[in-house]
């Protein structure tokens, strides 16, 4: 049985054949933001008041409701998970549909890009644990 100190990681260049293993590294990725950013947004002041003040007009609006009261607040909340989500996913799909559509033309092709990724063997397969991207930074005259 291997253990993860027996585990050998190797750092190379970026192959074709490592593409549906990057994609779904860089998905998954930007993808688990959703929840903490979610958690940051409602634990700030503002969205805990907002939530609160929605809570407390649809009890009022109600006449005593809670059902509404818990209505406008849940629908707060969800329009707030909602933006969190859509945002991360938005940004995935652009990555997605540009420069990692087409990782060598985008980073093995200019002379000062690459594309790294992270490889491990476990169980006999090879596995991409990991992977970076660098663009060059472009000198400005003047």
């Amino acid at each position: 049985m291997e253990t993860t100190s027996t585990r050998h990681l190797v750092i190379r260049q970026y192959r074709p054949s490592d593409k549906d293993a990057v994609l779904s590294l860089f998905s998954d990725g930007i993808l688990e933001h959703i929840n903490p950013s979610f958690y940051k947004a409602m634990s700030s002041p503002l969205y805990t008041g907002v939530s609160l003040f929605l809570s407390m007009t649809g009890y009022i609006l109600g006449g005593g409701s809670i059902v509404l009261a818990f209505l406008l607040a849940g629908f707060w909340i969800g329009l707030i998970y909602y933006c969190c989500r859509e945002l991360y996913a938005a940004f995935v799909r652009e990555r997605l549909r540009t420069d990692m559509q087409d990782i060598p033309g985008c980073y093995l092709s200019p002379p000062n890009n690459c594309f790294w990724v992270a490889e491990t063997r476990f169980g006999g397969k090879v596995e991409i644990l990991g992977m970076v991207a660098v663009v060059g930074k472009k000198s400005w005259d003047g």
